[in-house]
């Protein structure tokens, strides 16, 4: 088995712990697309007022946005309108990404699992990335750690002005398999990939 293989076949048990670290490094590897627009250059933010603490109740249990020292970045910007593709277990809805009256900025964006017994949903790949499986909500989850909302209730992600579009890679088992992943990215690049 190549190294690259095992890359990819990591089990269920142990989806949880290496998936976000999983999608973390690919999104350093082109997985993630990002839209943004051209940085203004050294030059201060006005009539922008600096972010206070988040007042959502699970924001003192992330340690991992005081890690990366967010409230620093909070302090120059409030986030920027960017869209995001999270290529993982499929779209699952969350309240955190389509509060009461708001529209949701998350997109059910396209299924990559091609084989349909692991896909869960019987016809493999389609254009609905439903989370199916027990493991359907990991994507919810690196989807909130990206953009969600700073409303009091929940949990706080990174830029609350972030859009989501979810591809789905990841079977019910958890798994990924190598050209599932290398379709999406390309995909979620604006690639065209053949039979989608």
């Amino acid at each position: 088995m190549r190294q690259t293989d095992l890359m990819f076949r990591f089990t269920a048990k142990f989806f949880r712990l290496t998936a976000l670290a999983l999608t973390a490094s690919l999104g350093l590897a082109a997985a993630i697309r990002i839209t943004v627009t051209p940085p203004v250059q050294n030059q201060p933010v006005t009539g922008q007022p600096a972010l206070s603490t988040p007042t959502d109740p699970y924001f003192s249990q992330q340690w991992n946005l005081r890690q990366i020292g967010l409230q620093d970045a909070w302090a120059t910007t409030a986030g920027a309108d960017t869209t995001v593709a999270v290529l993982d277990t499929g779209y699952v809805q969350s309240d955190e990404l389509s509060g009461p009256g708001e529209t949701s900025r998350e997109v059910n964006g396209y299924d990559f699992v091609s084989d349909p017994p692991r896909s869960g949903d019987g016809n493999g790949r389609d254009p609905d990335a439903s989370g199916v499986g027990p493991l359907s909500y990991h994507a919810e989850v690196v989807a909130n750690l990206i953009a969600a909302a700073r409303d009091g209730q929940g949990v706080v992600g990174v830029n609350p002005q972030a859009r989501i579009v979810h591809v789905r890679v990841a079977g019910t088992d958890g798994l990924i398999a190598p050209q599932d992943l290398a379709d999406a990215v390309r995909w979620a690049a604006g690639l065209s990939v053949p039979g989608v």
